[in-house]
């Protein structure tokens, strides 16, 4: 296809004609692409991904989790693959989610959940 040139870098399709202007559009979209990270273009960091506020789980904070998932595993005689299915992440995902709203909860009023058969 002639008459097209696109950008390596963020794959941007512009227009030229070899006869009129050359090659300087994609020159000129070059000099300003915001997807390349050179000097003076402030590129992107995965802090943006993040909601604000994010703060990455400490050492201490993933030692005492995996303390208490043995806990767990052992005083409830599960196997070890139960903290690693998807409904339990997802029960794990839904108890951060309540901490980081409510802050500390009392455990047994967040989990009163009537499991009578």
């Amino acid at each position: 296809m002639s008459g097209f040139a696109a950008c390596k870098t963020c794959h941007k399709v512009l227009a030229f004609d070899s006869r009129k202007l050359g090659t300087s559009s994609l020159r000129k979209h070059v000099e300003t692409c915001k997807s390349r990270a050179g000097p003076g273009v402030a590129s992107a960091t995965i802090d943006r991904y993040f909601a604000k506020g994010y703060k990455p789980p400490r050492g201490e904070d993933k030692e005492a989790i995996t303390q208490l998932a043995v806990q767990f595993v052992c005083r409830d005689i599960r196997s070890f693959e139960t903290v690693c299915g998807d409904g339990f992440l997802e029960l794990a995902q839904g108890l951060i989610d309540t901490g980081a709203r409510a802050g500390h909860v009392d455990e047994l009023a967040t989990l009163s959940v009537d499991l009578k058969i």
